[in-house]
């Protein structure tokens, strides 16, 4: 890991977060907590409900994703979520999918979990209106800056966000076993987010991390967890945590937005401006849209990387020989 300076100076200098790598662990183990009681709520709730079950063939997959798909596309125009250009393709085998059918000896990994019994969470999250969705309606800005740039705050914290909206929004009314899934997929974003900042603040080793997130989330295994832990310590930091604060930070610009419209708010618009503006980091994008600057006042001044070590006094080294 990059050590706690340069991961608290990269937050703000480069991801422009509003929040330190403290405040993070914070709100994820808030997110985390949350997650395991409407996880717990839910199964209560559906314990009289039959489980739901994998498919038995790639033949039964394909239909579950077609049928996935219409239903999701019937309900963003039938309930006002989003506007569906006339440019985004019209079936699914076009907009394309995230998990084919896979059959694996020691049967199906984390993802396939979830997505084999409802491809709902992860249709919406990679696929429709998330991240397929979102990157043809990015390629559509035309501002000579914006239009590069593709924050993953803003990219995976669409993506995430769109999953419990979703279940908020009434998607998953007739399917109450799938907001299990939903709620098992914010375990591991919240979990993942605490993973990330402590392996690279050098607190948590690759391995540690591996356990913590397999304590805490249903049907992870392994595979899955040794992937993402190396995915996570080797990209720029702060990626894993993107899903999770992303998510907040545009539930934080929704309602400030609502709060501002009153009665006029529409959701509709509010996600067509962030389809149509560009990926920034999301404290951009609230002040562009708000005019509210309590967040991006406190990113203008700039500290060097090395005057902050500095002052740390830690030079960036671990805190262990991990």
């Amino acid at each position: 890991g990059v050590g706690k300076p340069a991961y608290d100076w990269f937050l703000h200098h480069v991801r422009l977060m509003p929040y330190d790598s403290d405040e993070i662990v914070t709100l994820a183990e808030r997110e985390l907590e949350r997650h395991w009681s409407n996880y717990a709520t839910e199964r209560h709730r559906n314990r009289k409900l039959p489980e739901l079950q994998l498919p038995t063939s790639g033949e039964e997959y394909e239909a579950q994703l077609a049928g996935t798909d219409a239903k999701i596309r019937a309900w963003l125009r039938d309930e006002d979520i989003i506007t569906i250009p006339d440019y985004i393709p019209g079936t699914y085998q076009e907009v394309g999918f995230n998990a084919p059918w896979v059959v694996r000896p020691k049967g199906p990994m984390f993802w396939e979990q979830v997505q084999f019994r409802d491809a709902s969470p992860d249709h919406l999250h990679a696929t429709f209106p998330g991240h397929r969705f979102d990157g043809m309606t990015g390629a559509r800005v035309t501002h000579p800056i914006r239009r590069h740039i593709s924050d993953s705050g803003r990219t995976e914290g669409w993506g995430f966000y769109l999953e419990e909206q979703a279940l908020q929004l009434g998607l998953f009314d007739d399917r109450p076993r799938t907001r299990e899934l939903i709620y098992i997929f914010g375990l591991f974003r919240a979990a993942r987010t605490i993973g990330d900042v402590k392996m690279q603040r050098n607190e948590m080793t690759v391995g540690e991390t591996m356990a913590f997130w397999k304590e805490w989330t249903p049907y992870l295994d392994d595979d899955v967890a040794r992937v993402d832990a190396g995915i996570y310590i080797r990209r720029p930091p702060g990626y894993g945590m993107t899903y999770t604060i992303g998510a907040m930070q545009l539930q934080k610009m929704l309602v400030d937005r609502r709060r501002q419209l009153g009665d006029a708010f529409r959701i509709k618009d509010f996600h067509d401006y962030l389809m149509n503006t560009g990926r920034l980091p999301v404290s951009l994008l609230r002040y562009d849209l708000t005019g509210l600057d309590d967040e991006v006042g406190k990113l203008w001044a700039h500290v060097p990387l090395a005057k902050a070590m500095a002052a740390d006094g830690s030079g960036g080294t671990a805190r262990s020989a991990r």
